[in-house]
């Protein structure tokens, strides 16, 4: 369950409201904005974690069993790493709007819910 504090502000209103300031959510967009262009950024984060975290991915079924050292070259991996970068380009668009935000990630971890993932696996994926 994933349970957040919504507090509603307008986009660019300038708010310092919330865990991070207008300046700290600008400079997460604009540096999304630089790293999302780079292909490989999608399958990197989720090698870096899966890597970090290797029983984790056992809850993938489409590679669960696919060797780390292949996994990059792996079509259901590379879908999957695409499919977190939208879900992540979305969390980040909503940045300047909390309520948006939250409503955003408890559609995330509900959505994940059912498949075993906890709050904790969404913090280390942050790490």
């Amino acid at each position: 369950t994933v349970t957040t504090t919504v507090t509603t502000v307008s986009a660019d209103d300038g708010s310092e409201a919330g865990l991070l300031s207008a300046h700290e959510r600008s400079l997460i967009r604009k540096t999304w904005d630089q790293a999302k262009k780079d292909g490989d950024v999608a399958p990197q984060v989720l090698f870096r974690f899966v890597k970090a975290h290797p029983e984790y991915q056992k809850m993938f079924s489409k590679f669960a069993n696919v060797p780390q050292s292949e996994l990059l070259s792996n079509g259901n991996f590379l879908a999957q790493a695409y499919t977190i970068l939208a879900g992540l380009n979305v969390v980040i668009q909503s940045l300047f709007s909390q309520e948006l935000m939250a409503n955003q990630l408890n559609a995330l971890g509900g959505a994940h819910q059912p498949r075993g993932a906890t709050p904790v696996m969404f913090e280390q994926f942050g790490g």
